[in-house]
């Protein structure tokens, strides 16, 4: 018998579905945080919102556009 974990945190729809792919192993670490960090912290100092940028390194990623980035 499957048991499911109860979640303590209340999360929405797009948010459960993050969890889901990152338990199942559908996220892979970038090689290099620290510039990833920088690039956030700059997308955000130009007024984009850091969810924003991160969605869009995201889908970036996933189309293998941002591989060498």
């Amino acid at each position: 018998m499957i048991s499911k974990k109860k979640s303590v945190f209340n999360l929405d729809k797009d948010e459960k579905s993050l969890s889901i792919s990152f338990e199942h192993g559908e996220w892979k670490s970038v090689k290099n945080l620290n510039r990833e960090k920088v690039k956030a912290q700059k997308a955000a100092q130009e007024g984009l919102p850091y969810q924003t940028s991160i969605v869009s390194f995201l889908h970036k990623y996933a189309s293998g556009h941002a591989i060498g980035t």
